[in-house]
This record gives C-alpha cells, sequence and structure tokens, in this order.
C-alpha cells in the first residue's frame, strides 16, 4: 500500500539511501547509546526492504496504473455527454 501511495514520488536507490542515513541519523541523535548496533541494522534493513519494494511496485505496476488512471478518466469524460 505503501508503495502505490509513493508512485508519484521517483524513488531510486540514492534517495532511498539518503532518506535511510537521515532518519538513521536522527535515531541517533534521539536515542544516543540506546540505539544498539542491532536496532540500527534492523532499521536499516527496514528502510532498504520499504524502498526496494516501493522501486519494484513502481517498475512494475506504473504503466498499469497509468492505463486505469487514463481509462477511468476517459469513462467518466464520455457518462458526462
Amino acid at each position: 500500500m505503501l508503495s502505490f501511495q509513493h508512485l508519484d514520488i521517483q524513488v531510486t536507490g540514492p534517495r532511498a539511501a539518503v532518506f535511510r542515513d537521515a532518519i538513521v541519523e536522527l535515531l541517533e541523535m534521539e536515542l544516543g547509546s540506546a540505539l544498539t548496533p542491532q536496532v540500527k541494522a534492523g532499521f536499516q534493513a527496514i528502510l532498504n526492504y520499504s524502498a526496494g519494494a516501493m522501486i519494484y511496485v513502481r517498475r512494475e505496476y506504473s504503466d498499469r496504473i497509468q492505463l486505469l488512471r487514463t481509462s477511468w478518466l476517459a469513462a467518466a469524460w464520455l457518462s458526462m455527454y
């Protein structure tokens, strides 16, 4: 669901890495020593997985979603006349 909500954003590997690093840096600042290496690695893994899913969904489903959007717009336009 999150991937489909972000179809309008160009999620790429480098952009995802910048986002991941910013989130992890924020966690380090806020939690300090409470952020163990295992927790840090876990957050990085979750963010990497999420970004990969967003990239996959965009690559595999973007054309289909666009086709559905244009079809629905055409159907709505035709129904007005």
